[in-house]
């Protein structure tokens, strides 16, 4: 759930045992700003917020296939925007990502 698309993570019941928690205050304010920006005329902020969100969770996560959800997520976003110019930015931040894994840069 936390690195799902836009529109379901907004939507996402974040909780924690410990209420201080700066990682959970993070994302909430990634869900605080993803759901102001979902309702843009155009995806630019919605974008640039989501991607941040995501490689944020990405680099705090330890559960498995992070990586495979990571893609496919961002895969997702650029399908979903795919006839505005925003989609270039996901896809190229997939790319980058899969050429990095592969190269095994770190």
């Amino acid at each position: 759930e936390l690195l799902s698309a836009s529109s379901p993570f907004s939507d996402f019941k974040i909780t924690s045992k410990d209420s201080t928690s700066l990682q959970l205050k993070a994302l909430k304010v990634y869900q605080d700003l993803i759901k102001f920006h979902l309702k843009d005329k155009t995806p630019y902020a919605l974008t640039e917020v989501n991607a941040a969100r995501l490689d944020y969770v990405y680099q705090n996560a330890i559960f498995k296939n992070k990586e495979a959800i990571y893609l496919n997520t961002l895969k997702a976003e650029a399908e979903k925007h795919k006839t505005h110019e925003v989609s270039g930015y996901t896809i190229l931040k997939s790319q980058h990502f899969t050429t990095v894994k592969v190269l095994g840069i770190t």
